[in-house]
C-alpha cells in the first residue's frame, strides 16, 4: 500500500500535536545515526515535510572540485 492509498486513512489521521511529537522524535532519532557519519550536518525539517540531510560545505567543494577536474581531463583526451 503506497502513502496515496493510506492518506485518506482514519486511523493516520493524527492531530497536529502528535505530527509534531513525531517529526520532533524522528530528527532526534537522525540525529543520534548521523553522530556516526561526521561528513553531515544536522538533519532539518523543511514546510513542505521534506527531510534535509546535507553534506558540509567543505565535502561538497572537494566533490564539486574533483568533478571539475575529471571533466577536463575528459574534454582533454577527447581532443
Amino acid at each position: 500500500m503506497d502513502y496515496n492509498d493510506r492518506k485518506g486513512h482514519k486511523d493516520l489521521n493524527i492531530t497536529l500535536t502528535e505530527e509534531v511529537k513525531s517529526e520532533s522524535e524522528l530528527l532526534r532519532q537522525l540525529e543520534v545515526l548521523l553522530s556516526d557519519f561526521p561528513d553531515y550536518d544536522s538533519p532539518y525539517l523543511r514546510s513542505d515535510g521534506d527531510i534535509i540531510i546535507s553534506l558540509i560545505p567543505d565535502i561538497k567543494q572537494k566533490r564539486k572540485t574533483t568533478s571539475n577536474l575529471t571533466n577536463a581531463i575528459k574534454k582533454m583526451m577527447n581532443n
